[in-house]
């Protein structure tokens, strides 16, 4: 069995909940508390971050386009009003994901670790059949010729 972790933010975060969430129920791992609570602390603020970013950023997207209706003209509506968010959780040692990765380790190592629980904990790499499938339809067609010149064209359409 191959593990995975997800790289991307939004990902991580997902795959973590999923972890957070299912975790519990598999306490043959036999898993340290503290771990899975730190695990815990990362997530709620790793997730009030990406929030809290998002909500920033669209005022911000907002603001700009306000801006512009102002500046050239047309009808403004109501301004754009600061997000509030939540009470900011408190702060953290880091490492999110170096400890994710601890854990499943450590439950690789408890030997109770089955195909089945990795699984249901998303933890199992993607298959790769799916992946290399996906490679091969990705093959540009092209076809070659010559110029007058004697010099090579590659002749391709993009898209359809």
């Amino acid at each position: 069995m191959t593990v995975y972790v997800n790289r991307t933010e939004d990902g991580l975060q997902s795959q973590i909940d999923n972890f957070l969430n299912k975790v519990p129920n598999y306490s043959q791992l036999g898993l340290d508390a503290t771990k899975l609570k730190d695990l815990r602390n990362d997530w709620t603020l790793m997730s009030w971050l990406l929030g809290t970013g998002t909500a920033f950023s669209t005022f911000s997207t907002s603001i700009t386009a306000y801006k512009i209706v102002l500046r050239s003209g047309g009808n403004l509506g109501a301004v754009p009003t600061i997000p509030t968010v939540a009470a900011t959780p408190s702060a953290t040692s880091g490492g999110m994901e170096k400890r994710f990765r601890d854990l499943i380790q450590d439950a690789v190592r408890s030997g109770n670790l089955t195909d089945a629980i990795a699984k249901d904990l998303g933890i199992v790499a993607p298959d790769e059949s799916s992946s290399s499938q996906s490679r091969e339809a990705a093959q540009p067609c092209f076809k070659l010729s010559y110029s007058s010149g004697g010099y090579p064209l590659i002749i391709w359409k993009k898209g359809k």
